[in-house]
């Protein structure tokens, strides 16, 4: 049987407008994250989730890899 840590995050959404009609959006999440059986760790700015309005598929979408502390 794996015991798996507890931990707790929240998270702040920031609206960037960065002249486009659409802003991007920035996550980033804060407190601790499982980072594996038995181990919790920090969050840090490599958890930050950065989205970008697709005007073809209409619809937010991630700009690089989402981070494995985001999912």
């Amino acid at each position: 049987m794996t015991v798996w840590p507890c931990a707790s995050t929240a998270g702040t959404l920031e609206f960037v407008s960065e002249g486009a009609p659409w802003p991007t959006l920035k996550l980033a999440l804060e407190g601790q994250v499982v980072d594996g059986p038995g181990q919790v760790r920090k969050t840090t700015p490599a958890d930050v989730v950065t989205l970008a309005f697709n005007a073809a598929s209409g619809r937010y979408e991630p700009v690089g890899a989402i981070p494995d502390a985001a999912y």
